[in-house]
């Protein structure tokens, strides 16, 4: 016996009832979700993305030269070796002038949701340095190997906060690499440096290292966090947030609050020091004897 229209009806009616439920219960679930994944992170390039292809660190957009392998993407496949993108859940606090706020919330690096509208970094097209709020730290001109520089960080703070950074010293795109120069920082070259509350615009100094020229390109990551990386680094237990990572995705590892700040720096070389030569000086020091000699004749004769 076959069904008559009449249970045909029913039927549909009981299926899209049913249908209806599920989205009621499902919609406002996967709605949360992704109002929850409302995370600040970098733009620096790396070849652990969504789309599994290579990014070059040097040169900044190819060909390719030197892998990026920088902790960047939050949610890929499969993490660099320095763990995962260094992430911030939504807060008051960021890098930049104060009349900010000079952020802005992305699902991920590289997929999702992006309130520039355009992701941080495009793995397929090999382009980083796409975050249009990259302006909180600035830079000398020259950095010095084995001088001393200073950077210039300013922001605003909710309370005492801390800021970090890491240089890529020896360019092999990462920011693992402890000691690279016998006279330079390693590449976690700020450490925890503290910042007041408020709006803050603080001198920080560093020891550059060029193991190459002192031109060489070089990716910076600057990172402004209410929580102190030593202390989460806990002497080596988590060695992913000394190397400007986190050691697995959020919830439990993206910082509070804050932001993060990549930049692809090409420092100026440093002026040329004056070295006179052994010829030089001892043709001016025989016109200075002469000069003597002279006046001192003259000086007999009156």
């Amino acid at each position: 016996m076959y069904p008559n229209n009449g249970q045909k009806a029913r039927a549909w009616i009981l299926l899209l009832a049913v249908c209806c439920l599920v989205g009621l219960l499902i919609l406002p679930g996967l709605a949360y979700a992704q109002d929850e994944v409302e995370l600040e992170v970098g733009d620096a390039p790396t070849s652990w993305n969504s789309f599994g292809v290579l990014m070059t660190a040097y040169p900044a957009g190819g060909p390719l030269g030197v892998q990026a392998n920088f902790p960047v993407v939050v949610f890929p496949p499969l993490p660099s070796p320095d763990g995962y993108g260094m992430c911030h859940w939504w807060g008051p606090s960021y890098l930049g002038p104060p009349a900010g706020p000079s952020k802005s919330p992305e699902w991920d690096a590289d997929k999702g949701f992006d309130a520039d509208t355009v992701n941080n970094i495009n793995p397929v097209a090999n382009t980083p340095d796409q975050d249009g709020h990259d302006d909180g730290v600035v830079f000398p001109s020259v950095l010095p190997d084995c001088g001393i520089a200073n950077i210039t960080v300013r922001g605003v703070a909710a309370g005492d906060y801390y800021v970090n950074a890491w240089f890529d010293w020896n360019r092999d795109g990462d920011w693992n690499d402890k000691s690279v120069c016998g006279c330079g920082d390693n590449e976690w070259a700020v450490q925890d440096f503290q910042v007041p509350a408020g709006v803050f615009s603080v001198s920080i100094p560093i020891v550059p290292c060029h193991p190459g020229s002192d031109t060489d390109p070089v990716w910076v990551r600057v990172t402004l966090s209410d929580w102190e990386l030593l202390v989460l680094w806990d002497h080596g237990a988590n060695p992913e947030y000394a190397a400007g990572g986190i050691p697995s995705p959020p919830v439990e590892n993206c910082l509070d609050d804050g932001e993060t700040e990549d930049y692809y720096l090409t420092p100026e070389a440093p002026p040329e020091e004056f070295v006179p030569e052994w010829g030089s000086i001892a043709l001016l020091s025989s016109g200075l004897a002469g000069l003597v000699g002279y006046g001192s004749l003259r000086h007999r004769k009156k």
